[in-house]
């Protein structure tokens, strides 16, 4: 039993011991821990300041690279407000000049345009761009005319400087295609120069150097996949073109090579039924645009559909008179709906000039008169002549059209072309063949152009008389309705004067009156208000006199009022007592609160000792345990504790290094945003300061543009007057020369009558049998005319009925094709319930089998 004893008590000697130890070795390392935090916190701190004069030293150098940049911005921006400046000086004179030199064009149009529509009467105006005016036509067709030229002034002048090549066809002989269809998809013919109406109808302008010959004679073919060209032809016209018209648009198309097949035949508005002219033909553009030039102003291509469904064919083409007049829309409708009208000209063809070697060929505007270079070239031998040079032959020609061409105008057309081409072959035989005929074809429209220049003579004179007598007359006219207006302005002056008088007087009148009515006003606001301070007075006075009466008779009735206004005095004061009481709880209220938060805090506090106690004592009741809790175990305790302590401390420390260097590339962030905001601030502020520079200079370039504008347009208005008197003068006395050269040559042809007498018999035989002539074609183109309209309404029908069939079937298609899709999906909708009630079965039966093989392996 004593041995038993001894050895306990070594053994707790030996524990004691080595907790001890442990206990020291304890201290030693909580030491270590303090020391190494306290290392952690200096190092955190020389970190801190280092970072702090990182942070500085980036901010010094941003601030001194912005202030480097600022300067550098200061002066590019000097640099580009120099330049801004000196450009936009310069633009602001040139724009004065290009503003001058438009006022200076646009009075001149303006001032041409009002000559133009003042020698035009009312009908001849509502004939405008619909019917022909042959009155005005200084240059009028002589009939049967013999040709001055042929094909070779086509082949010589076009493509010889590169605008385009010549090409060799099946249906159409040789063609001509201009360079731009290659270089440019979006090209189609009449669109690259403008429209301007005459006495033969709406006549093209154009910019291109070949539009002399290919807008005015020939036609133009659509080729599939190659692009548009042109086919030579032989009579001339202002334009070969069918017309469209809407309410806010204009469409034209080029007429095709098959109509060639009619000479001197007319068209109306079933032209693109008759001839197969398609959608893709036409161009459109805003009527406001259609008198300006139009390269710009076309719409596109696909829009085409919308605008040919906006509008309606209005196409005019009839042969008068031994010449064309393309009739579309009124000039007269159109003139309403523009700001400046659209010019009107009389042509004057140059029908016998066609060695013509140089120059532009194209129309050129003289006044009111619209010259063309426009040779006769209806030479029997044309199809007997070549191009020079002809760069391919084409074989596969395919024309897009939107249906076939009907088979009588291919018919006629193919039949008028193999007519001239036997016509061709017998012309060369006749002049030699063709080794003779380069030298025999020259010889003969020499001679032609001189006997057509002595034939047109008479006519030509006899014209240019009748149109300077309409001139005259219209100018008579023109006087007189001036005097009539002047007349009229005269006397709406003196009824205007008058009436002004008349109104001056009854609003002197009036005036009177008025006053009057003032003073009668005041007067009687003057009574009223005598009358009403004589009643205030009356009522005070029996306010006295009753207050008297009821101090002297009534003392009861005084005690009464005592008492009410003691009354008002107590409930005030219980009023304030109250209200004091109710501040009274509330503060009491306050406090109360306040008492229990503290004894809340108290019993909070309270009960943290409590605990803390209950913790040492429970952790002293585990030290008297010997058999639990050992020294050994408190210093395992103790060394967890402190690596605990220690781990937190270093996750505290790198948590707190993370968060320094947010807080860094934070204070980073800030300083470039704050680096950026103040950049954006200068550049607003530079930009404002540029603007408002700008503007201010703008605004006095403005001032000055005004005024320099101002004095040309007074300058402007007076040489206007200056030369309308000068016109005026002018007029009257070309007025005073043409009356004595009329009294001249009345007297010369008083003594030419004698010798002209049988000249004129037979003229007026030759044209009494034009007349009879002109009104059997008249009859038969009527004829024409109506078996047309009779055959373009069966068509039409035709085609109705066709498209109501063809509606019919496709709806019955799109029935049965329906019910078909319905028919396959309801069977395609059984299979796959089908295919899913299989695949359940089959699933089922995998897990049956599934089942039982389970069941076996039980």
């Amino acid at each position: 039993m004593k041995p038993k004893r001894l050895f306990s008590l070594a053994t707790l000697a030996v524990l004691t011991v080595t907790g001890c130890d442990k206990s020291s070795t304890g201290d030693q390392s909580r030491a270590d821990l303090d020391r190494q935090l306290q290392e952690s916190r200096d190092r955190e701190a020389d970190l801190k300041s280092q970072l702090e004069l990182q942070k500085l030293d980036a901010e010094r150098a941003a601030l001194d690279a912005e202030r480097q940049k600022i300067e550098e911005a200061k002066a590019d921006l000097e640099r580009r407000n120099l330049d801004a400046q000196s450009a936009e000086a310069q633009r602001l004179q040139q724009r004065e000049a290009d503003l001058a030199k438009k006022e200076a064009n646009l009075d001149e149009r303006e001032s041409g345009l009002g000559s133009r529509e003042q020698l035009l009467n009312d009908r001849e105006m509502d004939l405008a761009g619909r019917e022909p005016i042959p009155e005005l036509d200084p240059t009028p067709d002589l009939p049967n005319e013999a040709p001055v030229s042929d094909y070779n002034v086509f082949y010589d002048q076009l493509g010889s400087n590169g605008d385009g090549s010549w090409f060799e066809t099946p249906d159409y002989g040789y063609v001509y295609q201009p360079t731009v269809v290659i270089q440019d998809s979006s090209w189609r013919p009449y669109t690259r120069g403008r429209w301007a109406c005459s006495n033969r109808g709406w006549t093209w302008m154009s910019d291109e150097p070949f539009g002399w010959a290919t807008y005015h004679y020939g036609r133009w073919a659509l080729c599939r996949g190659r692009g548009w060209v042109w086919v030579p032809g032989d009579e001339w016209a202002p334009s070969w073109v069918t017309w469209r018209s809407g309410d806010d648009c204009m469409g034209w198309a080029p007429l095709p090579p098959e109509s060639m097949g009619y000479r001197r035949h007319g068209w109306g508005t079933s032209v693109e039924v008759d001839l197969s002219i398609g959608v893709g033909w036409f161009t459109f553009c805003a009527i406001r645009d259609f008198g300006r030039p139009l390269r710009s102003y076309c719409y596109p291509l696909s829009q085409n559909q919308m605008w040919w469904g906006r509008s309606r064919n209005c196409t005019n083409i009839t042969y008068v008179n031994n010449q064309f007049n393309i009739g579309g829309p009124s000039w007269r409708d159109i003139n309403r709906r523009l700001d400046r009208p659209i010019p009107f000209y009389e042509l004057n063809l140059d029908r016998y000039d066609p060695n013509r070697r140089s120059g532009n060929f194209n129309a050129r505007a003289d006044g009111n008169r619209l010259n063309f270079f426009a040779p006769t070239v209806n030479a029997n031998w044309n199809d007997g002549l070549r191009p020079n040079r002809i760069k391919e032959r084409w074989n596969d020609v395919q024309i897009d059209r939107p249906v076939a061409l009907k088979q009588d105008v291919a018919e006629r057309f193919r039949e008028a072309r193999e007519d001239r081409q036997r016509k061709a072959q017998e012309a060369i035989q006749k002049l030699g063949g063709q080794q003779e005929l380069q030298k025999q074809r020259l010889a003969v429209l020499e001679q032609n152009r001189k006997e057509a220049q002595e034939k047109s003579k008479v006519v030509f004179q006899e014209r240019q008389k009748e149109i300077q007598d309409r001139q005259q007359q219209a100018r008579e006219e023109m006087l007189k309705r001036q005097q009539d207006l002047r007349d009229k302005q005269g006397q709406a002056k003196d009824d205007l004067a008058k009436r002004q008088q008349e109104m001056r007087d009854k609003q002197g009148q009036g005036r009177e009156d008025l006053n009057q009515r003032q003073q009668d006003l005041r007067d009687r606001q003057q009574q009223a208000k005598d009358d009403a301070e004589k009643r205030r007075q009356e009522a005070s006075d029996r306010l006295k006199e009753a207050q008297q009466q009821r101090q002297q008779g009534q003392p009861d009735r005084n005690d009464g009022g005592n008492q009410a206004g003691n009354m008002q005095e107590r409930l005030k004061q219980q009023q304030e007592e109250r209200q004091a009481d109710l501040a009274k709880r509330q503060q009491d209220l306050r406090d109360k609160q306040e008492q229990a938060k503290d004894d809340a805090e108290k019993r909070r506090q309270e009960a943290a000792d409590r605990l803390k106690e209950a913790q040492q004592q429970r952790q002293q009741g585990q030290q008297g345990q010997p058999g639990r809790n050992d020294g050994g175990n408190q210093a395992g305790n103790m060394q967890e504790r402190l690596k605990q302590q220690q781990e937190e401390r270093q996750a505290d420390l790198a948590k707190r290094q993370e968060e320094l260097r947010q807080k860094q590339e934070q204070a980073k962030d800030e300083a470039e945003k704050r680096r950026q905001e103040a950049a954006d601030r200068m550049k607003e502020q530079q930009q404002q300061r540029q603007k408002e520079q700008e503007q201010n200079a703008r605004q006095q370039q403005m001032e000055q543009a005004r005024q320099q504008q101002q004095e040309k347009l007074r300058q402007q208005q007076e040489d206007r007057q200056k030369q309308l008197e000068e016109q005026r003068q002018q007029q009257q006395e070309r007025l005073k020369q043409q009356q004595d050269d009329r009294q001249r040559q009345m007297q010369e042809r008083a003594q030419q009558q004698q010798q002209q007498a049988q000249e004129q018999a037979r003229q007026a035989a030759q044209e009494r049998a034009q007349q009879q002539q002109q009104d059997r074609l008249r009859q038969q183109q009527e004829q024409a005319r109506q078996a047309a309209q009779e055959r373009a309404q069966q068509q039409q029908e035709q085609a109705r009925q066709a498209a109501q069939e063809r509606a019919q079937q496709q709806q019955e298609q799109m029935r049965q094709q329906q019910q078909e899709r319905q028919r396959q999906m309801e069977e395609a909708r059984q299979a796959a319930q089908e295919r899913a009630q299989q695949q359940q079965e089959q699933l089922k039966k995998q897990m049956e089998e599934r089942q039982k093989q389970r069941n076996g392996g039980q």
